[in-house]
Protein backbone atom coordinates (compact mmCIF):
# COMPACT_ATOMS: atom_id res chain seq x y z
CA UNK A 1 0.00 0.00 0.00
CA UNK A 2 3.00 2.26 0.07
CA UNK A 3 2.57 5.66 1.66
CA UNK A 4 -1.18 5.42 2.07
CA UNK A 5 -2.42 4.29 5.44
CA UNK A 6 -5.64 2.90 4.18
CA UNK A 7 -8.31 3.24 1.52
CA UNK A 8 -9.91 6.69 1.26
CA UNK A 9 -13.48 6.87 2.41
CA UNK A 10 -16.04 8.27 0.06
CA UNK A 11 -19.67 9.45 0.29
CA UNK A 12 -21.63 8.67 3.44
CA UNK A 13 -18.69 6.99 5.07
CA UNK A 14 -16.92 10.34 5.30
CA UNK A 15 -19.79 11.93 7.25
CA UNK A 16 -18.53 10.22 10.36
CA UNK A 17 -15.23 12.06 9.99
CA UNK A 18 -16.57 15.53 9.05
CA UNK A 19 -19.96 15.41 10.81
CA UNK A 20 -18.96 17.14 14.08
CA UNK A 21 -17.24 19.96 12.14
CA UNK A 22 -20.32 20.56 9.93
CA UNK A 23 -22.69 20.46 12.90
CA UNK A 24 -20.58 23.04 14.75
CA UNK A 25 -20.44 25.31 11.68
CA UNK A 26 -24.19 24.98 11.03
CA UNK A 27 -25.01 25.76 14.67
CA UNK A 28 -22.79 28.85 14.48
CA UNK A 29 -24.67 30.12 11.41
CA UNK A 30 -28.05 29.53 13.09
CA UNK A 31 -26.95 31.36 16.26
CA UNK A 32 -25.67 34.31 14.19
CA UNK A 33 -28.90 34.54 12.20
CA UNK A 34 -31.02 34.34 15.35
CA UNK A 35 -28.97 37.10 17.00
CA UNK A 36 -29.50 39.31 13.95
CA UNK A 37 -33.27 38.77 14.14
CA UNK A 38 -33.43 36.84 10.89
CA UNK A 39 -35.91 34.27 12.19
CA UNK A 40 -38.14 36.88 13.81
CA UNK A 41 -38.71 38.54 10.48
CA UNK A 42 -36.89 41.73 11.34
CA UNK A 43 -33.66 42.90 12.82
CA UNK A 44 -33.76 44.40 16.31
CA UNK A 45 -32.55 47.91 15.52
CA UNK A 46 -33.57 50.95 17.54
CA UNK A 47 -36.56 52.84 16.20
CA UNK A 48 -36.30 56.62 15.83
CA UNK A 49 -38.08 58.74 18.44
CA UNK A 50 -41.39 60.25 17.27
CA UNK A 51 -41.36 63.93 16.47
CA UNK A 52 -43.38 66.27 18.65
CA UNK A 53 -45.85 68.68 17.12
CA UNK A 54 -47.08 71.69 19.06
CA UNK A 55 -50.25 73.42 17.88
CA UNK A 56 -50.77 77.00 18.99
CA UNK A 57 -54.28 78.39 18.84
CA UNK A 58 -55.00 82.04 18.15
CA UNK A 59 -54.60 84.04 21.32
CA UNK A 60 -52.47 81.36 22.95
CA UNK A 61 -48.84 82.07 23.69
CA UNK A 62 -46.09 79.61 24.49
CA UNK A 63 -43.38 80.31 27.01
CA UNK A 64 -39.84 80.21 25.69
CA UNK A 65 -37.71 77.18 26.49
CA UNK A 66 -38.48 73.65 27.50
CA UNK A 67 -38.08 74.34 31.23
CA UNK A 68 -41.08 76.64 31.42
CA UNK A 69 -43.54 76.06 34.21
CA UNK A 70 -46.50 77.44 32.25
CA UNK A 71 -49.18 74.81 31.65
CA UNK A 72 -51.40 77.03 29.45
CA UNK A 73 -51.81 80.71 28.71
CA UNK A 74 -54.28 82.55 26.48
CA UNK A 75 -57.48 84.57 26.32
CA UNK A 76 -60.81 83.03 27.26
CA UNK A 77 -64.37 84.23 27.67
CA UNK A 78 -66.86 83.52 30.43
CA UNK A 79 -70.59 84.13 30.06
CA UNK A 80 -72.88 84.83 32.96
CA UNK A 81 -75.80 83.55 30.88
CA UNK A 82 -74.79 79.93 30.33
CA UNK A 83 -74.23 78.53 33.84
CA UNK A 84 -71.09 76.95 32.39
CA UNK A 85 -67.61 77.75 33.52
CA UNK A 86 -64.11 76.82 32.46
CA UNK A 87 -61.99 73.89 33.56
CA UNK A 88 -58.43 75.24 33.67
CA UNK A 89 -57.02 71.73 34.18
CA UNK A 90 -57.47 71.05 30.44
CA UNK A 91 -55.47 72.50 27.55
CA UNK A 92 -57.08 74.68 26.31
CA UNK A 93 -59.62 75.23 29.09
CA UNK A 94 -62.90 73.44 28.40
CA UNK A 95 -66.45 74.48 29.22
CA UNK A 96 -68.07 72.65 32.11
CA UNK A 97 -69.70 73.17 35.48
CA UNK A 98 -66.84 72.02 37.67
CA UNK A 99 -64.15 74.67 38.17
CA UNK A 100 -64.56 78.44 37.63
CA UNK A 101 -68.07 79.74 36.84
CA UNK A 102 -69.24 83.30 36.07
CA UNK A 103 -72.87 83.66 37.13
CA UNK A 104 -74.95 86.61 38.31
CA UNK A 105 -71.97 89.02 38.16
CA UNK A 106 -70.04 86.70 40.48
CA UNK A 107 -66.97 84.62 39.69
CA UNK A 108 -67.27 81.34 41.60
CA UNK A 109 -64.92 78.45 42.29
CA UNK A 110 -66.47 75.00 42.56
CA UNK A 111 -65.26 71.60 43.81
CA UNK A 112 -61.72 71.98 45.21
CA UNK A 113 -60.92 75.14 43.26
CA UNK A 114 -60.15 78.42 45.01
CA UNK A 115 -59.67 82.01 43.96
CA UNK A 116 -58.50 85.22 45.55
CA UNK A 117 -58.29 88.78 44.24
CA UNK A 118 -54.67 89.99 44.03
CA UNK A 119 -54.57 93.38 45.76
CA UNK A 120 -51.00 94.42 44.99
CA UNK A 121 -50.18 96.80 42.12
CA UNK A 122 -47.64 94.40 40.55
CA UNK A 123 -48.44 91.37 38.41
CA UNK A 124 -48.08 88.24 40.56
CA UNK A 125 -45.73 85.38 39.69
CA UNK A 126 -46.58 81.70 40.02
CA UNK A 127 -45.14 81.59 43.54
CA UNK A 128 -46.97 84.83 44.46
CA UNK A 129 -50.31 83.36 43.33
CA UNK A 130 -49.68 80.07 45.09
CA UNK A 131 -48.92 81.82 48.37
CA UNK A 132 -51.75 84.36 47.96
CA UNK A 133 -54.51 81.87 47.19
CA UNK A 134 -53.27 79.58 49.99
CA UNK A 135 -53.25 82.37 52.59
CA UNK A 136 -56.36 84.19 51.27
CA UNK A 137 -58.62 81.35 50.07
CA UNK A 138 -62.02 82.27 48.72
CA UNK A 139 -64.68 80.75 46.49
CA UNK A 140 -66.36 83.92 45.16
CA UNK A 141 -65.36 87.27 43.67
CA UNK A 142 -68.26 89.73 43.54
CA UNK A 143 -68.50 92.10 40.56
CA UNK A 144 -65.24 91.27 38.75
CA UNK A 145 -64.09 94.39 36.90
CA UNK A 146 -61.73 95.21 34.07
CA UNK A 147 -58.11 95.31 35.25
CA UNK A 148 -58.70 92.97 38.21
CA UNK A 149 -56.14 90.21 38.79
CA UNK A 150 -57.34 87.01 40.41
CA UNK A 151 -55.13 84.18 41.61
CA UNK A 152 -56.69 80.73 41.34
CA UNK A 153 -56.07 77.17 42.42
CA UNK A 154 -57.63 74.62 40.08
CA UNK A 155 -59.43 71.46 41.11
CA UNK A 156 -56.28 69.44 40.32
CA UNK A 157 -53.98 71.76 42.26
CA UNK A 158 -52.55 73.99 39.52
CA UNK A 159 -52.15 77.68 40.31
CA UNK A 160 -52.97 80.44 37.89
CA UNK A 161 -53.67 84.10 37.26
CA UNK A 162 -56.82 85.45 35.65
CA UNK A 163 -56.46 89.01 34.38
CA UNK A 164 -59.88 90.54 33.64
CA UNK A 165 -59.51 92.29 30.28
CA UNK A 166 -63.16 93.39 30.08
CA UNK A 167 -66.41 92.91 31.97
CA UNK A 168 -69.63 94.00 30.26
CA UNK A 169 -73.14 92.71 29.51
CA UNK A 170 -72.72 89.51 31.53
CA UNK A 171 -69.49 88.62 29.71
CA UNK A 172 -65.91 88.43 30.97
CA UNK A 173 -62.87 88.43 28.69
CA UNK A 174 -59.92 87.05 30.63
CA UNK A 175 -56.25 86.47 29.92
CA UNK A 176 -55.40 83.32 31.85
CA UNK A 177 -51.98 81.97 32.79
CA UNK A 178 -52.02 78.53 34.42
CA UNK A 179 -48.81 77.09 35.86
CA UNK A 180 -47.89 73.44 36.33
CA UNK A 181 -48.41 72.21 39.87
Amino acid sequence: MGDKEGPQRRGWARIGELGPAWITAGAGVIVALAAAGFFAGRATTPTPAPTQTVTVQAGQALAAGHNSSIYWTGQVGLSGLSDLGLDFDTRPPSSDQTTIIYQGNTLQATANAQLSQWTQSSTPSASDCKLWVTTHPNTTILSPASGMQICIKTDQGRYGLLHIDSAANGQLQVTATIWNS
